[in-house]
């Protein structure tokens, strides 16, 4: 009886940590797809310490004219997206001109500290991504 129990056991670990991997590896497939712009620049990162919270983030549009659609925050360590939102209107950034993006209070970072990604969406189906390593910013 002790043979078969510890049998049962080891396949639900093995079941266990292959649920997990796949789970792991389809939560990150939705941003691995997502062309980058790659005539962006990320200028500024405006962050609430006290309230940890993303405010703004100001990028440099050195490309043709983007409409900015929406945005979500990923936490690396897990590929969980904190939160995805669509702009109530969309933003343009023009052809090199900075461009301030209003984030608000949902963009909220682990006061213990991360590694995020956030993502801002075009309507041409790309994204801009920059990296944030909170409480230590990324330059």
């Amino acid at each position: 009886m002790k043979i078969k129990t510890s049998i049962i056991i080891i396949i639900l670990i093995i079941l266990g940590i292959s649920f997990i991997s796949l789970t792991f590896f389809y939560a990150r497939k939705p941003y691995e797809n997502i062309p980058l712009e790659k005539n962006v620049k990320i200028l500024d990162i405006e962050i609430d310490r006290r309230n940890h919270i993303i405010m703004s983030i100001t990028i440099y549009n050195e490309g043709d004219p983007l409409i900015l659609e929406g945005a979500s925050l990923v936490k690396i360590q897990a590929w969980m997206t904190i939160i995805s939102t669509k702009f109530s209107q969309p933003i343009i950034a023009y052809t090199n001109t900075s461009t301030k993006i209003p984030l608000g209070a949902g963009y909220k970072l682990d006061p213990e500290g991360a590694d995020y990604y956030l993502y801002i969406f075009t309507n041409k189906g790309t994204a801009i991504r920059c990296m944030i390593s909170y409480p230590t910013p990324v330059k």
